[in-house]
């Protein structure tokens, strides 16, 4: 929308589905469609409500192949692009855009929001010797050498290019903070009104990630004064819906919820949690987390199981303990709650100001704007 604000013509060519999706195809595909002054083109794609590496792999071959035939068959019509922006981590959508730039003859840039496939290597253990995993580095590799300029929610990306022998510049951009339309009297649910505190972790529950230690190291002396709220999906929420409904009175489970939902979610916790494992082969190039976003726009503090200097996000506005260490977690909860509702709510305030003041549309748009146009 902003560089639509700067006379620039936009075209996102997407899929219309993801895990939050309510209404699944909800548009017609291959055909332009103004969203909020937005124009939009939808492809067709593998559809299901599973979310794990298996289908993730199925969606993004399903969409890339079917936007190479949009491509090659004319049934995506757009008039003369000057500029190509391919999003990773989807490498073949990523590789079918540069291409399409080629045959357009438009400058092609690429987007890295997830460091694929070194990523898929930690959070699965995949061998890095797998043919797989070897063809998907060379498309990598072959991306970052010939777009004009890489941008990445990685900030330090810079890092993993200089040990690749990449020359081509580099931009750090962190994700956009989703503008949630908040309501001024949030109605407070009933079954969280007896807590002093309600605490919320909202993302993905994978094995990865060690959900588990929030439930198996949470202090018993605080089981009728603190609630928790897990939301999401992925390869382990199963397991874990099984576990807090076998032994958490004090734990509610959801799976993922759209934005409205998700909000009034938030909008009912005192505090964030996010699980970060301590990979410093895959984090030490950075990492710019969607939730931290959400949470700090919903003006909440965060429990950051983890080590907070892999991401972009200054320590102040983080509590932190260590990963998977029970006397850590257990500590910083208590500390927590020491603090009390007041001055979690000062706390959540400055988180508040700061993603909305450092993540806004307008600055991050800018960023681009700069480095496609004026450049």
């Amino acid at each position: 929308k902003e560089l639509i604000k700067k006379e620039i013509e936009v075209t996102i060519i997407t899929s219309q589905n993801h895990y939050q999706s309510i209404n699944l195809n909800f548009y017609k595909h291959y055909k332009k469609i103004s969203i909020d002054k937005v124009n939009f083109i939808f492809v067709n794609e593998f559809v299901t409500r599973k979310n794990n590496l298996f289908t993730k792999l199925l969606k993004m071959f399903s969409f890339s192949f079917n936007l190479f035939i949009s491509f090659l068959f004319k049934k995506i019509k757009i008039n003369n692009p000057d500029i190509v922006i391919s999003s990773s981590p989807d490498l073949f959508t990523a590789i079918v855009g540069y291409f399409y730039s080629k045959r357009v003859n438009a400058a092609h840039f690429i987007e890295v929001r997830d460091l694929w496939p070194l990523s898929q290597i930690i959070h699965h253990n995949i061998s890095q010797k797998n043919i797989f995993v070897k063809f998907l580095k060379k498309i990598e590799l072959f991306l970052y050498r010939n777009s004009k300029h890489i941008f990445s929610t990685c900030h330090k990306m810079n890092l993993y290019l200089d040990e690749h022998n990449i020359k081509t510049p580099f931009t750090f951009v962190p994700h956009v903070v989703y503008n949630y339309k908040l309501p001024n009297n949030p109605k407070k649910m009933d079954s969280l009104k007896k807590y002093d505190l309600v605490g919320v972790y909202a993302g993905n529950i994978a094995k990865y990630y060690k959900i588990d230690q929030i439930i198996d190291y949470f202090p018993t002396s605080l089981k009728e004064k603190i609630g928790i709220i897990i939301v999401g999906s992925g390869d382990d929420a199963q397991r874990i819906r099984d576990k807090i409904n076998n032994k958490m009175d004090n734990f509610i489970f959801s799976d993922s919820l759209a934005h409205d939902k998700l909000s009034h979610i938030l909008l009912n916790a005192d505090f964030g949690i996010i699980t970060l494992p301590d990979s410093n082969q895959l984090y030490r190039y950075g990492i710019n987390l969607l939730k931290t976003n959400d949470y700090m726009y919903h003006k909440l503090p965060i429990l950051f199981c983890g080590n907070p200097n892999f991401t972009e996000i200054k320590n102040e506005n983080l509590i932190s303990c260590k990963f998977n260490d029970k006397f850590s977690f257990q500590e910083t909860l208590e500390m927590i709650h020491s603090l009390g509702d007041k001055n979690l709510k000062l706390f959540g305030e400055k988180n508040a100001r700061y993603i909305k003041r450092e993540y806004n549309s307008r600055k991050i748009s800018e960023i681009f704007y700069k480095k496609i146009i004026i450049k």
